[in-house]
């Protein structure tokens, strides 16, 4: 995890993750964008060319124009994809009732006209052969009636299924007529040949194309589809390219089609741009490299680099005193460091200077505003963060204005007096600190940075998840408060995030909530409810509030950092009390029974991976220790927890953690100065005549608390 608490604290697996290669892409990206703001101050590329003509180079766009022939071509597309609309003709089954009727009726008429194979088939307009002609006229009046009902009812089944007015579709219904009539069991015979011809000759397309329909469906795909616009830096034509219809329309859009451009401007551009970032990144690739290798340390300061250089662009005509440089210099020192944070300021002011043409007088202000935003924000405590930040802006960026006004040269750039320029600082300095702070959740969301801001908001008292644990768990809270004492200072002694150990250790303890009348923080002189379970079941009931404590602070949306000095800060212990008891019942039944595992009596782990998460467990374990011993004087604390740090050393806790013997022995000094104050003695005071006892006394009387007694530790409290 990061370091000091300026910095950038420890990071969310859910943050941007770039290779080496996707880092040197995405720097690329920022050095291109910031090329064309800068550049686009100065110069307006307007290009000679003809549809049909190679670009002799890129054309980019200058501002934001809707690109018409993108958005029409999109819309037609979109309209192209829509199928036909096909409507139910209501009419449909009526009509082919009535068409065989009529078709039966011209059989029986010209059946009692004895006329010839061709003359029937021309009057009833059935496709019979001669021989099936001359079965019908042998058929009973009863037997066409029976054959007319049967083509009714397959012409109804069919159409009920729904096909359209299209060949493919009608070809597919025949078919299915042929199925249904041949399924009547009439044989091969006339009579099936009859029903058949009937049914194909009456039968209507029960659903009809509708052109309206359609056209309202295409329509409102095309209404569907967002127009496209190009903006600026998108680049209209490739150099090397031949211009295209559509690339004129929207080069006449933007009013670059007349003229020459110059290329050595742009040139020039880049020079500058490149020089000012190469700096920044010389200075993480040699003093700050693990920095340098983090995704999220390009996007923390090339957006908020690219987002001034955006914003200046608005606001530069009324005064380059309103460009927020320091909206930058806080979130990069936030975000990233503190000290790259002041670089990161000094390189954006000459950078707002070429791309916005400000002059000395309003380059320095701005800079100087960002720079004591940087030293505001450098060590973040409290909430006071942001109005600290505007104090030390508006300060930083009044005196510099001061100096040049009195120094006369000093333009309002507004034509007022030169004094309203100082107004314009100070409305500058508040509009960096919205937009820094405003913007800052975004940030810490979309990079997966946990920023002292945020630490800041988890270690408030009145988080619901710490009010649970002070309502139905309030000895481990109390617990868990001197416990954060004591990692805060011995982190800030190492070197390690102070705050980011004091948030983690108010909520390690948090999976007592589930049970927490199993740990004797909160029995308050109840019974201990392991003096009726076996020992393995105690230590596993122990054991289990590291995995509750990491469910519960999930479920509460505490950050994956914070979540991981849950995790590991028992590491792979042994539940000590347990293990021996354990071992002790086993010892006492003769050996003969099934001997204790230890393994079963460990912690899962993971091991400390982080000086923060190793301090923790250190903390967590000599705080209980403290508490236990029975004259807790300084020496004994001392002897007390340096013996727990050399435990933990032997046993491998510490071994992925980044701590020198030299950070152990300060960690144990820190704490026996921390627990001396906390565990100190009281001066007896004798009982007055009445027999009333010593203030001390009182207090242990008034608390429930007996006073420890020897050998008691950790695991024997049920602390686990």
């Amino acid at each position: 995890m990061a370091g000091g608490a300026g910095g950038g604290g420890g990071r969310w697996p859910s943050s941007p993750a770039l290779g080496g290669a996707g880092r040197a892409a995405l720097t690329l990206v920022v050095a291109a964008v910031a090329t064309v703001l800068v550049a686009s101050h100065f110069l307006v590329v307007r290009v000679n060319l003809r549809v049909g003509e190679v670009a002799p180079q890129n054309v980019y766009a200058t501002r934001e124009v809707l690109n018409r022939p993108l958005t029409d071509l999109l819309r037609r597309q979109a309209a192209a994809r829509v199928a036909p609309v096909y409507v139910a003709d209501r009419s449909a089954p009526g009509a082919a009732q009535v068409a065989v009727g009529r078709i039966f009726r011209a059989v029986v008429r010209e059946r009692a006209a004895h006329a010839s194979a061709r003359a029937f088939r021309v009057a009833t307009g059935l496709r019979l052969t001669a021989a099936a002609v001359a079965a019908i006229e042998a058929m009973t009046p009863r037997r066409l009636a029976a054959l007319e009902a049967d083509a009714r009812l397959v012409v109804g089944s069919v159409m009920a299924t729904g096909y359209r007015s299209t060949p493919a579709s009608v070809a597919a219904a025949h078919s299915a007529l042929a199925v249904m009539v041949g399924n009547l069991g009439l044989g091969a015979g006339a009579a099936s040949q009859l029903v058949l011809a009937a049914a194909e000759r009456a039968f209507r397309p029960s659903l009809v194309y509708s052109a309206a329909d359609t056209m309202k469906a295409r329509r409102a795909a095309m209404a569907a589809v967002a127009p496209a616009y190009v903006v600026p830096g998108d680049v209209v034509v490739v150099a090397g390219t031949r211009v295209t219809a559509a690339q004129m329309t929207v080069l006449r859009e933007l009013g670059l089609v007349q003229g020459r451009g110059n290329g050595a401007a742009y040139l020039g551009a880049a020079v500058v741009t490149l020089l000012l970032l190469g700096l920044v990144v010389a200075y993480l690739w040699r003093f700050e490299p693990d920095r340098l290798r983090q995704g999220s340390t390009v996007w923390s300061l090339g957006m908020p680099a690219l987002g001034v250089l955006l914003i200046g662009r608005l606001v530069a005509p009324v005064s380059g005193y309103l460009v927020p440089v320091s909206a930058a210099s806080i979130l990069a020192a936030i975000l990233v460091d503190a000290r790259v944070a002041t670089l990161f300021t000094v390189v954006l002011g000459l950078m707002t200077t070429v791309a916005l043409g400000l002059d000395v007088s309003a380059t320095a202000v701005d800079t100087v505003a960002g720079l004591a935003a940087v030293v505001a924000v450098a060590d973040i405590r409290d909430r006071l963060a942001a109005p600290r930040a505007l104090l030390y802006a508006a300060v930083g960026g009044l005196g510099a204005g001061l100096g040049f006004v009195l120094l006369g040269d000093v333009e309002s750039g507004v034509g007022l007096a030169p004094w309203v320029a100082l107004g314009w600082s100070a409305a500058g300095s508040l509009l960096g600190v919205i937009l820094s702070f405003g913007s800052l959740p975004l940030f810490e969301q979309f990079l997966g940075v946990l920023t002292p801001v945020r630490l800041i908001e988890l270690a408030n008292p009145n988080q619901p998840l710490l009010r649970r644990l002070l309502m139905e768990a309030p000895g481990t809270y109390h617990h868990s408060v001197v416990v954060a004492n004591l990692a805060e200072a011995a982190a800030e002694a190492v070197g390690a995030n102070g705050l980011l150990a004091r948030v983690g250790a108010f909520y390690h303890d948090v999976g007592k909530l589930r049970r927490p009348f199993f740990f004797v923080d909160n029995q308050f002189g109840a019974p201990n409810p392991h003096d009726r379970l076996a020992p393995s079941v105690s230590a596993a009931i122990i054991m289990a509030h590291v995995k509750d404590g990491v469910a519960i602070a999930a479920e509460a949306g505490l950050p994956p950092p914070v979540l991981d000095l849950i995790s590991q800060h028992h590491g792979t212990t042994r539940v000590e009390f347990f293990w021996r008891k354990a071992r002790d019942e086993a010892e006492a039944g003769g050996g003969e029974g099934p001997q204790p595992q230890e393994e079963a009596f460990r912690y899962p782990g993971p091991k400390p991976a982080s000086r923060e998460a190793a301090i923790l467990m250190l903390a967590d374990t000599s705080e209980a220790a403290a508490r236990a011993l029975p004259r807790p004087t300084p020496a004994r604390i001392e002897a007390r927890v340096r013996a727990l740090i050399r435990d933990r050393l032997a046993d491998g806790q510490l071994d992925e953690a980044d701590l020198t013997l030299r950070d152990l022995d300060r960690i144990a000094a820190t704490f026996t100065q921390v627990l001396a104050g906390v565990f100190h003695s009281r001066v007896p005071y004798p009982d007055n005549e009445r027999g009333v006892p010593d203030s001390g006394e009182e207090e242990a009387a008034a608390s429930g608390t007996p006073p420890p007694k020897a050998g008691g530790g950790p695991a024997a409290r049920g602390e686990g």
